[in-house]
């Protein structure tokens, strides 16, 4: 049977775990063509909230921390568990080309070809915050398909990088061994959102740096308060070769997700943190929306290349262009 009939179908495909229908359903999402849109918004509005309850998990940290590497274990530790673990994976994209290389898939080999798994890599196109234009949306699909264990995967860390915390339900920060100086520099940005502090790397030649971190951060977030007043921060050292300090990542994790779902509090929780996210990223939605008009596109190239030869200065043709999104969409 042909899932693609109509929104309704689609749907179900994927509420029935038809892997197929939920990737073609995502990348719909992250198109821009307007008829694309227009059906994967259409999907959204006939899944059904699904029944078993589902931890969003944001990892995060700066590149070559090792993030991709930590999921691929914890997720196959999920997996033993009994959960269905998805991970949305997102790369950064060239200014230039607006390409990606969309490699993290390439390093969680075992886990993309779990058929209890499921790895998107996404690009995160023109948009910061780490995350891509439409992780949200590829969240509730990915949960409606049966994944329990949603990982987001952001492109680094930045005190601005801080989308993935209003999107998870936890967040884990992952900190190089010997980062010392770098944690007074984010301790007012990033550290102030994250949940649970992994200090990586911690064997061989690492591990005293990795201890010395360690202390350095139990100092650091001594007096710092949950963000969300219901999960305690904690700090802890892994490495992916210890397959004790991973065990101990998905015990905290559990220990987490087992304080949200008491009373409801993953509940509140969301809603909370979805108004973050509305606040943090109208913006972007706008543009995005605005970005979906194939008129509106063809004036700002025209208006770029006005620019471009000195025939137009930067503040007329900001002014042009206002004038132009208004006239056209409000």
């Amino acid at each position: 049977m042909d899932f693609r009939k109509n929104a309704e179908s689609w749907a179900k495909a994927i509420m029935d775990g038809n892997r197929l229908a939920l990737v073609k359903s995502i990348t719909l999402m992250e198109s821009f063509r307007p008829e694309d849109r227009i059906l994967a918004r259409q999907i959204l509005n006939c899944i059904k909230p699904p029944t078993e309850k589902s931890l969003r998990i944001g990892v995060t940290g700066a590149p070559g921390v090792g993030k991709s590497s930590l999921i691929e274990a914890i997720g196959l530790l999920e997996i033993e568990s009994g959960n269905r673990p998805a991970v949305l994976s997102i790369d950064p994209s060239s200014m230039l080309t607006k390409g990606s290389i969309l490699g993290d898939k390439s390093r969680m080999v075992a886990l993309s070809t779990h058929q209890k798994a499921y790895v998107r890599p996404s690009s995160a196109g023109v948009f910061l915050g780490g995350l891509s234009g439409h992780t949200y949306e590829s969240i509730l699909l990915c949960e409606a398909a049966g994944f329990n264990r949603i990982f987001i995967e952001t492109v680094g860390t930045g005190q601005s990088d801080i989308s993935v915390f209003s999107l998870c339900d936890i967040t884990m920060l992952l900190i190089q061994p010997g980062s010392g100086d770098d944690l007074q520099a984010i301790k007012k940005g990033i550290m102030e959102w994250a949940d649970i502090f992994i200090v990586t790397k911690d064997d061989g030649e690492f591990i005293k740096k990795s201890t010395l971190t360690y202390k350095d951060l139990l100092a650091g977030l001594k007096f710092q308060a949950s963000e969300n007043g219901i999960i305690p921060k904690k700090v802890l050292k892994a490495s992916v070769h210890n397959p004790k300090s991973m065990e101990e990542i998905c015990r905290h994790i559990e220990y987490c997700y087992n304080i949200l779902i008491a009373n409801n509090q993953i509940i509140n929780l969301r809603s909370t943190h979805l108004a973050q996210f509305f606040t943090l990223e109208w913006p972007r939605l706008i543009q995005d929306y605005i970005m979906q008009d194939v008129k509106t596109m063809e004036h700002i190239d025209h208006l770029t290349s006005e620019i471009e030869n000195s025939k137009l200065d930067l503040e007329n043709a900001i002014q042009k262009l206002i004038r132009f999104i208004f006239a056209r969409h409000f």
